[in-house]
């Protein structure tokens, strides 16, 4: 997408065309064009990236070929881009792994001796490697979800023009016995498997924002449970809240603070130099890395996909700080210390009206 968004800026009738228009006429041009140059080379990424979106694993999600106006809002954001977030090259090991770590995790290794020194970059190439098989591998898993997909809504039609669903969607909510029960015994099971499909169907949206814990040890109603957050903040003399995490992309930056916990919601809102505050990311998210300024995610870990993201970008990232998207606020001036895995409010953002935000200094 990057490198589609750099070529779509060296051409300056369509990039005006781009940025003037809505996702979804760009989209119609897009299919109206497919065999000019630029519509064409947009529909080779949807025919090898289109089974990948938002919400991926999930079956009764919309994945980029299916519904591609998330993947052009994300390419309109791209085009704002002034060049100053470009990806990185990839770099030898050897040179950049300073830039991974902290000042006290460098001088460790570099206390290291010889053979503990060679065993250490050793494994660092093995694990360099492992990520990216790991990508690799994740990507096949959600390809073989979406020939899942493609099949339930395949079967989810041909048993709505055959009068077993109301809708080919109430298939997605309802478990294969129920299918197979619905299937062999009609009459019996329809009235009452539909109405539970749809009551499972009005439930979803509740569900997508439920947040469970990373480890569930005991019985949990996560609607009616909340979060233990305290134990990641540290107190302050100054009272400047402050937040400790994980560093997995180093760096430092100050800047305004943008909640978002969806990718629809980003399409909206971001800007360039922004600090993303946000649940985790995967794929849906990536345009957005050469926009932010840092990155900020409740859950995570150091091949995490944000943090993977973030080290490419070169930006920094601290992940792993449960209810950081309650205790920040859009809006708020923080500071992202990813040199010593602290965030701190600086300036409060304080709400003037329902419509507009103002710093409390």
């Amino acid at each position: 997408m990057r490198i589609f968004a750099e070529d779509l800026k060296k051409n300056p009738e369509m990039l005006k065309f781009f940025q003037e228009n809505s996702p979804t006429n760009i989209w119609k041009y897009l299919q109206e064009k497919k065999n000019d140059e630029i519509p064409s080379n947009f529909h080779e990424i949807l025919r090898f990236y289109g089974h990948r979106g938002d919400f991926e694993f999930e079956l009764f999600s919309n994945v980029w070929s299916e519904n591609p106006i998330p993947l052009i809002s994300s390419l309109k954001n791209l085009l704002k881009i002034q060049g100053n977030h470009a990806e990185k090259p990839i770099e030898n090991i050897s040179s950049v792994w300073k830039t991974l770590l902290t000042p006290d995790e460098i001088s460790k290794i570099e206390k290291l001796n010889v053979f503990q020194r060679t065993l250490f970059f050793f494994c660092l190439k093995k694990s360099r490697k492992s990520v990216q098989l790991r990508e690799n591998a994740k990507n096949l898993l959600i390809k073989m979800a979406s020939y899942f997909r493609e099949f339930y809504k395949i079967l989810g039609n041909s048993m709505k023009n055959e009068g077993y669903l109301r809708n080919p969607q109430q298939l997605f909510f309802l478990s294969h016995f129920e299918i197979e029960t619905l299937l062999k015994f009609p009459h019996q099971a329809r009235d009452s498997y539909l109405r539970l499909a749809d009551s499972r169907m009005k439930f979803y949206p509740r569900i997508q924002h439920i947040q469970f814990p990373i480890f569930c040890k005991q019985d949990f109603d996560p609607l009616l449970e909340e979060k233990k957050k305290e134990e990641k903040k540290i107190s302050s003399k100054d009272e400047k809240q402050t937040f400790k995490g994980q560093i997995v992309s180093v760096g430092i930056i100050e800047g305004p603070a943008k909640v978002l916990l969806s990718v629809e919601e980003a399409n909206d809102e971001i800007v360039s130099g922004d600090i993303l505050i946000t649940h985790s990311t995967d794929i849906a998210w990536t345009p957005f890395f050469a926009v932010i300024g840092g990155v900020v995610t409740e859950i995570g870990g150091m091949i995490s996909h944000g943090a993977t993201v973030a080290r490419e970008h070169g930006i920094p990232c601290i992940v792993n700080i449960p209810g950081i998207c309650q205790e920040i606020s859009t809006g708020d001036f923080i500071r992202l210390d990813a040199n010593q895995g602290i965030i701190t409010i600086l300036k409060k953002a304080e709400k003037k009206n329902s419509n507009e935000l103002k710093i409390n200094i």
